[in-house]
């Protein structure tokens, strides 16, 4: 968590400094239309090396795969205020195969764990050096997932459930042609899925400090590499 505040920290830092430099002679976009592909690790009580699960205190997962649509709406006349919607699909796998890391398997080999998180953001981003070519950005969101066990998951069965919780993200946005309506975006994510609704009983997530359960809080984290494609709007000298 220490390492999390570090570079957000520091990142901050970066943007800030980037963003004090005279741009180039464009009107930020308006409105950003987009997607990115996701490189997932699971983080906190999500994380899991091994299929014992003793006293349940994680959820098995190791790495992950996904992908994100994203609506960005500038606000003002810099338009570096960012109001943000998005819709994510990450599945998280512990795969028992010959696949190390694997981002890209399809269906895990038994024993297993495999997850979906299907997720909705709505949220604030800042956008610095808005106007030019190299853009950065940083931003946090109020997040709703849905949470769905895969086939074949060796881990005890629970339902189908939803949880709320907070993303954080940032990262860099490279314009790729002359009039500016497309951009490459990479970035990092960091994603906390459960912070509310906690539930425990027979058939549950069991995320929570109730019984059954481990009697804790399991944190359910991700943490995700991206990138993709931006379309600009509403660029213009």
């Amino acid at each position: 968590m220490k390492k999390t505040i570090l570079l957000v920290i520091a990142l901050v830092c970066l943007f800030a400094f980037s963003d004090s430099l005279n741009a180039q002679t464009y009107k930020a976009p308006k409105t950003i239309i987009g997607f990115t592909l996701n490189g997932n690790m699971a983080s906190f009580d999500a994380y899991g090396t091994d299929f014992t699960f003793a006293g349940l205190r994680n959820y098995g997962m190791i790495y992950g795969r996904g992908i994100t649509a994203h609506a960005k709406f500038g606000l003002g006349e810099t338009k570096k205020n960012r109001i943000t919607v998005s819709a994510t699909w990450d599945a998280m796998v512990n795969d028992n195969g010959t696949t190390k890391i694997p981002f890209f398997t399809i269906k895990p080999s038994d024993p297993a764990t495999f997850y979906h998180f299907w997720s909705g953001a709505v949220g604030y981003e800042y956008g610095f050096n808005a106007r030019c070519n190299t853009k950065q950005f940083l931003g946090a969101a109020l997040t709703g997932t849905y949470i769905v066990p895969g086939e074949g998951t060796i881990y005890p069965a629970f339902d189908n459930t939803f949880r709320m919780g907070l993303m954080l993200n940032g990262g860099f946005e490279f314009v790729l042609n002359k009039n500016k309506s497309l951009g490459l975006a990479l970035g990092v994510k960091w994603h906390m899925t459960n912070i509310f609704l906690q539930e425990n009983g027979i058939g549950k997530l069991n995320d929570g400090t109730g019984s059954p359960g481990a009697g804790f809080w399991r944190k359910l984290g991700i943490i995700s590499i991206t990138a993709g494609l931006n379309f600009y709007s509403g660029v213009k000298e």
